[in-house]
């Protein structure tokens, strides 16, 4: 991957146009083809799910929310077993906001590890080869 490539987050719309394009493309003369960029299938599926950028299911959701909820509860639980003031409260709280973001970052820092990862592998070239066919 050349240093002056950027990897952004897509939308769900160019994620589906993309993955139309190969289903509909595949088999034509001239379309840009898995193997001539060393790379599988599965890994063209696994970049465009992380283009997407964020959690696509209910399930997905539910297991992040229940995430960001667990790291804004313990804090709060752990202060609740000190004497009760509010100072305490607000600790409690604001532990639980930065324990938040900070989960919020590291997650955001991993999948752009995988997705720059993935890019390294040459997917990035392949998936720009397929935008760029004319049907």
């Amino acid at each position: 991957m050349s240093k002056d490539k950027r990897i952004t987050i897509k939308g769900r719309e160019y994620v589906y146009d993309i993955r139309r394009k190969i289903a509909d493309n595949r088999h034509k003369e001239g379309f840009p083809m898995v193997e001539d960029y060393n790379i599988t299938d599965d890994i063209v599926d696994d970049y465009l799910y992380e283009l997407m950028g964020g959690p696509q299911s209910i399930e997905e959701q539910k297991r992040l929310y229940t995430r960001y909820g667990l790291c804004f509860i313990i804090p709060i639980a752990i202060v609740a077993l000190m004497k009760q003031t509010m100072i305490n409260l607000l600790i409690g709280v604001g532990s639980g906001f930065v324990l938040c973001c900070f989960y919020f970052f590291f997650h955001k820092a991993l999948r752009m590890r995988r997705l720059r990862k993935m890019a390294k592998s040459g997917v990035m070239e392949y998936v720009e080869a397929v935008e760029n066919f004319e049907n």
